[in-house]
C-alpha cells in the first residue's frame, strides 16, 4: 500500500491534509515501535494510543466490534497492550530503563529500594 496508498485511503475518509497525516501516522508507528523495542515505552505508547483511538474513530467504528468485519476489536487489544507496557515499564536490559536510572528516575515496575 505504501504512504501514497494510505494517503489515498485517508482522502477517501475526508481526513484533512491526508498526505501529511499519512506521513505523521507512518512515522509515529515506525519510530514509536522502534523506541518501544528499545525500552522507551511511555511517550511512544501515548502517541500510539492516540493513533489507535483516531483509527477506531475514523475507520473501524462503523464496522462494528469484531476484527473479521474490520471492526475495532484489535485496536482495543493494542491499546490494552500499550497500557500494560506503560504500567510495567521497561525490562531489565532495556535502554529506556538504563536511561531513566542514569537520569536519577525510578522506572515503573521497579522497586525504588533496589533501583
Amino acid at each position: 500500500m505504501g504512504v501514497d496508498g494510505f494517503a489515498g485511503m485517508l482522502t477517501g475518509l475526508n481526513v484533512p491534509a491526508a498526505t501529511l497525516m499519512a506521513w505523521v501516522v507512518t512515522l509515529i508507528e515506525l519510530i514509536g515501535g522502534i523506541l518501544i523495542i528499545l525500552g522507551f515505552v511511555h511517550w511512544p505508547s501515548k502517541l500510539l494510543i492516540i493513533n489507535m483511538v483516531a483509527a477506531i474513530w475514523l475507520v473501524h467504528l462503523p464496522n462494528g466490534f469484531f476484527f473479521t468485519n474490520m471492526g475495532y476489536e484489535f485496536n482495543l487489544l493494542l491499546i490494552a497492550a500499550l497500557f500494560t507496557l506503560m504500567s510495567a515499564g521497561p525490562g531489565t536490559g532495556a535502554l529506556g530503563k538504563k536511561y531513566m536510572m542514569h537520569q536519577g528516575l525510578t522506572p515503573p515496575g521497579t522497586n525504588s529500594s533496589t533501583a
